[in-house]
């Protein structure tokens, strides 16, 4: 449970690690997130669409550190005996 909230040794939040993760494979483009596309009404209309929005730009010098960290993290779980 507190995993999945952030607490305790986990600091960060499932959701959070996706942000993180989206980041990295969008070069370092940070999307602000969103849980709907869309609002419609009762007959299907659309009444609010909601588009992909870049909401920071990380530079590559930035995210250099923080990716090799977590090459060396997967690495060394690679590396442990089964």
């Amino acid at each position: 449970m507190e995993t999945s909230i952030g607490q305790g040794k986990t600091l960060v939040t499932p959701f959070h690690m996706a942000l993180i993760a989206s980041a990295i494979a969008n070069d370092g483009v940070l999307m602000k997130p969103y849980v709907i596309d869309r609002i419609t009404d009762a007959e299907g209309e659309v009444v609010e669409q909601y588009e992909p929005a870049e909401y920071k730009h990380c530079s590559r010098r930035a995210m250099r550190p923080f990716c090799r960290n977590i090459c060396a993290m997967l690495w060394r779980k690679e590396q442990r005996p089964s």
